[in-house]
């Protein structure tokens, strides 16, 4: 097992962020009882065109900051938050890249869907609900 040193690392392990993408910062919401985690992908990377995956020059970022539902933290609900790189891809245009965290178009992380479907398997649909009772975000 190896030693994990600080929380942006346990946080970028969870998640399964490799180089462009990388933890920020990670804050405690006091008052929701939340954990939020912020994700910037680097800036003079290349990224995969979301329709044919061809390796893209960055355009910038999306305009509205993205909300994932990720794993619970110390039993807190924890929430990914990111700006996703937008790159121009001469075949489609400009297109927003696909989170690596995620399934497209999803807003949970792949780890937040894989508890949830555990979850579904072993508990009644009201137990399972009454566990995700603050999954819905913006």
């Amino acid at each position: 097992m190896e030693p994990v040193f600080n929380f942006v690392e346990m946080f970028e392990r969870s998640i399964g962020l490799k180089e462009p993408w990388k933890v920020t910062r990670a804050e405690f919401d006091e008052k929701d009882k939340s954990v939020h985690v912020y994700i910037e992908a680097k800036k003079t990377s290349k990224y995969p065109c979301p329709e044919c995956h061809k390796m893209c020059k960055r355009y910038d970022n999306e305009d509205e900051e993205r909300i994932w539902r990720h794993a619970d933290v110390v039993l807190y609900p924890c929430y990914i938050h990111c700006r996703r790189p937008r790159v121009e891809c001469g075949e489609h245009g400009i297109k927003v890249t696909d989170a690596p965290w995620s399934r497209k178009g999803s807003r949970n992380t792949l780890l937040f869907e894989g508890y949830a479907m555990m979850l579904a398997q072993m508990s009644t649909f009201e137990e399972a609900r009454k566990a995700f009772v603050n999954v819905n975000i913006n």
